[in-house]
């Protein structure tokens, strides 16, 4: 008895770890994501920089 009670405690810790690390990918992808959008309009501001930067030369 003492060991199915072991058993399952460890079953209820595992899923709550599971759903722990699945929020935290989740989170990480959503920064990435956010990150890599960031970058992109970043380049995409250098590139009218630039091209504004002929313009008016």
């Amino acid at each position: 008895m003492a060991i199915n009670s072991l058993i399952k405690a460890f079953e209820v810790i595992k899923t709550k770890l599971d759903k722990y690390i699945a929020k935290q990918e989740s989170e990480v992808n959503e920064r990435e994501l956010m990150l890599s959008q960031a970058a992109d309009d970043l380049r995409l501001a250098n590139k009218l920089k630039t091209k504004l930067a002929d313009f008016v030369v």
